[in-house]
C-alpha cells in the first residue's frame, strides 16, 4: 500500500531473487559461488531425473531461505478453505476440452505473460527439445500400457502429466456420515443427503461441517500436485510429506551435511561418495546414525565465514532430508468420477477488507482487474474450489509411495501402501475439494476433459445447468452430473458411493486406451515366442533357447514383427545406420543379431571382436542394443546390457556395470569390483518397506513452516515501519540507499 518512490528497488524484487539471493550478504555469496551452487542444482536433476521432483526441492528451499516467499504463497489462500469457498455464491465455469497446454509451465513473474517470463516448461528438456515429463511406474503398470508417440520403453519410468501445483493450496476430503447433525440441527441421511435437498443450505450461512472431513494443505509452491496418467486414465494427487525448517542463523551439522553430500554425489557414477573426484568406485559413507558428538557439530566452510561454503552447505543438507522424504500418491480411475464442479466466487467484502488491513503484501490480480470473467465468479488468480464427486472409492493399489532419491533404491519405486491420509479418509471420501487459482483449475479441467469424454461431458453439463439447460454444443444438461446446479457443494452434503458401481480393481483399474491397451491383450508368452523363432528361423528347440533375449522380447512386446512368409524372417530388418569405426553403412537384421550377446562387458575396449555386425573394411564389430524397448540403437558394447535374469527375457540396463541383485530383484550400479546392492544391501529384506512406515504427521500438511514467525518476515517488519513510522521510515531509506550505492560502486570496482 506505499507509493513507489517510499519503498527500494531491492526490497521490491526481494522476493523474486534468486534462491541465494537475499540482500546485500547473499548478493556476495552469489558472486563467489554461484557456479558451485549452480552445480549442486544441476547434480540434484541427475540424482532424481524427475523434473517436477526437482521444481518441488527448488520451492521447499525459497520458502526456507525466504520467509516472504512462504508468505506469498499462503497469502494467496488466507482464508480460502474448501469450505468458505463453496458457502458463498458463484456461476458454474465451463472449460473446453484441451483449451490449455498440455506439458505444465512455471511462470516465475506475478506481472508478466508466459512469452515474457522465466519459464520451466515440463514438456521440454533443458535445450528446448520435446520430451516427455516422467516419474517411476506406479506398481503393476506396463511399458506396454503406454500411450503411442509418448512411451519411453523403461520398465522404471512412465509418461506422468503435471497439471497443477505451483498454485494449490489444498486438497480436501469429505465423506458421508449417515445420520449426522448438521449446523441447523437436521440430520443428513443416505436418502436425502443428495443434492436435491441441500440447495436451501447453500444460500444460509455455512454450516459448521460436521461430516467427516480432513484437508491436506501446502506449505509451499508444488507441494501438493494434481497429475493425470493420460495412458490409463487416471487423476493423481502426488502429495510431498517434507516441510523444512524456516531459516535461522545457525548452521546445518555435520551429520547432516554429510547425508546430503552422501545421497546427492554417491548415486551419479563418476563421482565418489566422499567427493568430486573422478573415480567411478564408490567410497563408504562418511555419516551414520550412531550417537558422535563430532558429527553433532556445526557444519563450518574451510574457510571461515566463507558466504558461499556456507549457502552450499545449507542447500546439501536440505536436500539430504527431501531425498529421504516420501511422494505420497492417491490415484484414482477418471470414470469414477459422478460429478464435477469448478467453483471460483468473486471475493467477498469481508475478504477484500481483511486484505486490505492485514500487513501481508497484495494478494495477486484481483476480479475487479479482469472484467471480462463477468460478476458471477473470480478472476484467474482468484482461489477457487474444484469439486470432484465419486461413484466408488480410489482402489487399494491407488494408494503408494516411494522416497524422493533415498540411499536404498529399492525405495525410489513405488510400492503399494495403506490409505496415508488422516483417519484413511480417502477411502471412504466420495467428495474431493482442490483449491487453487482458477488458472491452475481450468488447466486442471481442460486436460481432464480432453483425455475422457465422460469427464468433457460432465463439464459441459454443469455450466448448461446454471444456464437453464440450454446445452452448449449440443451438450444435455441432464446428463447425470451429481453437482450440477442447484446441487449444494457443501461438505456435509457428500452421498455415498454408488453401490451399483464396483470399486476398480488394481488390474481394471481406469479406462482402456487405443492401440497399447489393444496390444498389451494380444501379447505373446514366452513360450510362444521361442515356437515362433523354431518355425520361422529355422532353429532347433534346444538352440533356440540361447538366442538374443532382447531380440525374443522384442517380439514379445510386439516391437519386431515377422512377415508373413517364414523365407523372409532371418531377413527382417531390425535398424538401418553406420558403423562407429568409419560411417559406412550398417543393415541390422534378425539373422545377423539374433546369436548376439546380451552382455558386451568390456568387449568395447577390444574393438567388438565379440559383436556379430562387422565392418568389412575396418574388421571392427558393434552391438546393436535396447531392442526390447522399441528404440533400438547401434553401439560400441560399453552400453549394452540386457539383464537375462528378469522374467519374460528380461529388461535392457544400459551401463554395463548395472547388475540384478539376486536377493531384491531390483538392478542397481555394480561397478567394476562387485559393490552390494544399494537397495537392500545385499541382505533379502533388509531394512522397513515403504508399507511399513507411518503416516505422515499431521504438521506434514498443516500449510505451516516449522519455526516460521507468522506474518512477521524480515519485509513485512519493513513494510510496517515505512508505513506508521515515517521519521525512522526515512532513516531507513537513507540507509538502504547508501548501502545499495556502495555495493553499485564496489560492483563497478
Amino acid at each position: 500500500n506505499l507509493p513507489a518512490w517510499a519503498v527500494p528497488a531491492w526490497a521490491r524484487t526481494l522476493t523474486r531473487k534468486s534462491l541465494l539471493c537475499d540482500g546485500r550478504r547473499e548478493r556476495e555469496a552469489l558472486k563467489m559461488g554461484d557456479r558451485l551452487a549452480d552445480g549442486v542444482w544441476m547434480m540434484m536433476q541427475m540424482k532424481m531425473g524427475d523434473r517436477a521432483g526437482w521444481h518441488v526441492n527448488q520451492e521447499a528451499y525459497k520458502a526456507a531461505r525466504n520467509g516472504g516467499a512462504h508468505e506469498d504463497f499462503r497469502g494467496q489462500f488466507e482464508g480460502a478453505t474448501a469450505v468458505e469457498l463453496v458457502s458463498r455464491d458463484a456461476d458454474p465455469i465451463a472449460v473446453a476440452p484441451g483449451s490449455r497446454g498440455a506439458h505444465y509451465i512455471i511462470d516465475d513473474r506475478d506481472d508478466r505473460s508466459v512469452a515474457e517470463a522465466d519459464v520451466s516448461n515440463f514438456g521440454e528438456n533443458d535445450h528446448g527439445v520435446p520430451s516427455a515429463e516422467t516419474d517411476a511406474r506406479h506398481p503393476g503398470d506396463k511399458p506396454a500400457d503406454d500411450l503411442p508417440g509418448i512411451g519411453i520403453g523403461n520398465e522404471f519410468f512412465q509418461p506422468m502429466r503435471t497439471m497443477a501445483g505451483m498454485r494449490v493450496g489444498s486438497i480436501a476430503f469429505a465423506a458421508p456420515v449417515v445420520g449426522a447433525a448438521v449446523g441447523d440441527g437436521s440430520t443428513v441421511s443416505a436418502a436425502d443427503a443428495g443434492a436435491g435437498g441441500a440447495a436451501a443450505a447453500e444460500a444460509a450461512p455455512p454450516p459448521a461441517v460436521t461430516a467427516s472431513y480432513t484437508e491436506l494443505h501446502a506449505a509451499y509452491g508444488m507441494q501438493l500436485l494434481i497429475r493425470l496418467d493420460p495412458a490409463r486414465r487416471h487423476l493423481v494427487y502426488d502429495c510431498h510429506e517434507f516441510v523444512p525448517s524456516a531459516a535461522v542463523d545457525t548452521m546445518p551439522t555435520v551429520r547432516q551435511f554429510e547425508r546430503g553430500r552422501e545421497l546427492l554425489v554417491g548415486g551419479i557414477p563418476g563421482f565418489g561418495g566422499g567427493g568430486f573426484g573422478d573415480d567411478e568406485e564408490e567410497e563408504d559413507p562418511v555419516w551414520t546414525d550412531e550417537p558422535d558428538a563430532e558429527m553433532d557439530k556445526a557444519a563450518e566452510p574451510q574457510v571461515p565465514g566463507h558466504e558461499a561454503g556456507e549457502s552450499v552447505i545449507r542447500l546439501m543438507a536440505h536436500s539430504g532430508e527431501f531425498f529421504e522424504s516420501r511422494r505420497l500418491r492417491i490415484r484414482l480411475p477418471l470414470s469414477s468420477v459422478r460429478g464435477l464442479r469448478l467453483h471460483v466466487p468473486p471475493p467477498s467484502s469481508a475478504a477484500s477488507n481483511e486484505a486490505a488491513a492485514s500487513p501481508r503484501p497484495p494478494k495477486r490480480r484481483r476480479q475487479q482487474d479482469h472484467p471480462a470473467h463477468g460478476p458471477g465468479s473470480g478472476g484467474p488468480d482468484e482461489p477457487g474450489c474444484l469439486v470432484l464427486d465419486l461413484a466408488a472409492p480410489p482402489p487399494q493399489s491407488g494408494f503408494a509411495a516411494r522416497k524422493i532419491a533415498p540411499r536404498r533404491n529399492n525405495d525410489r519405486a513405488y510400492a503399494v501402501v495403506p490409505d496415508w491420509t488422516p483417519g484413511q479418509i480417502a477411502s471412504r471420501a466420495s467428495r474431493h475439494y482442490i483449491v487453487g487459482t482458477r488458472a491452475e483449475l481450468e488447466r486442471v479441467v481442460a486436460l481432464l476433459a480432453a483425455h475422457s469424454p465422460h469427464l468433457a461431458t460432465l463439464a459441459a453439463a454443469a455450466a448448461t445447468a446454471a444456464e437453464g439447460g440450454a446445452g452448449a454444443a449440443g451438450v444435455d444438461a441432464t446428463i447425470g452430473n451429481t453437482l450440477a446446479v442447484p446441487a449444494s457443494l457443501l461438505p456435509e452434503t457428500a452421498t455415498p458411493f454408488d453401490p451399483t458401481v464396483e470399486a476398480p480393481s488394481a488390474a481394471s483399474a481406469g479406462e482402456a486406451v487405443g492401440e497399447a491397451s489393444a496390444a498389451a491383450s494380444v501379447r505373446l508368452t514366452p513360450s510362444e515366442v521361442d515356437a515362433l523363432f523354431v518355425a520361422r528361423c529355422g532353429v532347433s528347440e534346444n538352440e533356440v533357447k540361447n538366442l538374443s533375449k532382447c531380440l525374443k522380447k522384442a517380439v514379445l512386446l510386439g516391437h519386431v514383427v515377422f512377415p508373413p512368409l517364414p523365407a523372409d524372417a532371418l531377413d527382417t530388418v531390425l535398424l538401418k545406420g553406420s558403423f562407429q569405426c568409419c560411417g559406412k553403412p550398417c543393415v541390422a537384421t534378425v539373422r545377423k543379431v539374433m546369436r548376439q550377446s546380451d552382455y558386451a562387458g568390456l568387449d568395447y575396449e577390444d574393438g567388438g571382436e565379440n559383436a556379430k555386425l562387422r565392418c568389412s573394411s575396418c574388421d571392427n564389430g558393434q552391438y546393436i542394443t535396447a531392442l526390447c524397448t522399441g528404440t533400438p540403437s547401434f553401439d560400441s558394447g560399453k552400453f549394452h546390457n540386457h539383464c537375462t535374469d528378469c522374467p519374460d527375457f528380461g529388461v535392457c540396463l544400459g551401463d554395463y556395470r548395472s547388475a540384478h541383485c539376486m536377493d531384491c530383484g531390483n538392478h542397481y550400479f555394480a561397478g567394476n569390483s562387485g559393490f552390494p546392492c544399494d537397495g537392500c544391501g545385499g541382505k533379502k529384506g533388509a531394512g522397513a518397506t515403504l508399507a511399513d512406515l507411518p503416516p505422515p504427521p499431521p504438521s506434514a500438511f498443516s500449510g505451516e513452516l516449522p519455526g516460521a514467525p507468522a506474518g512477521n518476515s524480515v519485509l513485512m517488519m519493513l513494510m510496517q515501519i515505512l508505513a506508521t513510522d515515517p521519521e525512522r521510515a526515512a532513516g531507513l531509506i537513507a540507509a538502504m540507499q547508501a548501502e545499495a550505492d556502495a555495493a553499485a560502486t564496489e560492483d563497478t570496482e
